[in-house]
């Protein structure tokens, strides 16, 4: 198998489990606009551009590596140091 069969079967396999997600989220809140939303958009837009895709997952990325209160986290280091 190559690198770049393995990069593109997860990126696709990323974006059907975050569409699930979606789906199962929607499905259980369905007054939830924004869950709705976010959802068209995944199907309509991210997912049917290489540059969208590469755009969202490199945001996600980001964002799952960004503390959620960087001044706490910045103020533990240095009591712990």
């Amino acid at each position: 198998m190559s690198k770049d069969f393995l990069i593109r079967n997860s990126r696709l396999q990323f974006f059907a489990a975050t569409t699930e997600l979606l789906e199962t989220l929607s499905r259980t809140f369905p007054e939830c606009e924004d869950t709705k939303d976010v959802l068209l958009v995944m199907k309509n837009v991210t997912t049917r551009s290489e540059d969208k895709m590469n755009e969202s997952l490199n945001d996600w990325h980001t964002h799952l590596t960004t503390p959620l209160n960087s001044k706490k986290q910045s103020m533990q280091r240095r009591w712990s140091a």
